[in-house]
């Protein structure tokens, strides 16, 4: 097609151009996953993860969390030091690890599915789960409406704090969220289809 040599009836120029488009839109995808794809994953590696290290501290984060329609990685939050995530032999069974920070963890899957693992400990953990949910934008401007430190124990305290509403996950891309006064139990779930 891009050396215009196809010589089929009925595929001219503009056919041609639409096969490379399709192809070329293809090989950008190659690696995101389709949510539905890699929830269970996730999900079941969360809680994996708060049994193996008995905290609740372990969290989806980032896009997952947002359930957009496509996501590059699963991405976690914990409370648990880099190095004991790696001492840990029965981690094993849920994940390989590629590489590792102070702050970051990069694995995968058994799978063979992408995780990025974000690491603070539990004094800021509710900060760090609302930092790395939501896009910057979003993020940025609740916490342009915060004035001195945040010490908080959950995410709703964050947006108390800015004189928000609570701003669920999945909205957190600095579109409607800002408009949107409707409660929770009026966003459409499973239940609704």
């Amino acid at each position: 097609c891009k050396a215009g040599t196809l010589n089929v009836p009925g595929f001219g120029e503009r056919s041609q151009q639409n096969i490379i488009t399709a192809i070329e839109g293809l090989n950008e995808q190659k690696s995101l996953f389709h949510y539905a794809s890699v929830a269970d994953s996730g999900n079941q590696l969360v809680k994996a993860l708060q049994t193996l290290f008995k905290t609740q501290l372990v969290s989806l984060c980032g896009a997952v969390r947002r359930q957009t329609t496509t996501v590059e990685v699963i991405e976690l939050i914990m409370a648990v030091t880099p190095a004991k995530l790696k001492k840990t032999a029965a981690l094993k069974r849920w994940l390989v690890i590629d590489a590792q920070t102070t702050d970051i963890t990069n694995a995968h899957t058994l799978d063979e599915l992408p995780v990025t693992i974000y690491h603070t400990n539990k004094d800021n953990f509710h900060e760090q789960l609302f930092r790395t949910t939501g896009i910057e934008a979003h993020v940025n401007k609740v916490l342009k409406k915060i004035k001195g430190a945040l010490n908080v124990s959950s995410e709703a305290a964050i947006y108390e704090k800015a004189k928000l509403p609570y701003i669920e996950p999945e909205m957190r891309e600095d579109m409607v969220e800002w408009t949107f006064h409707r409660r929770k139990e009026h966003l459409l779930t499973v239940n609704d289809i």
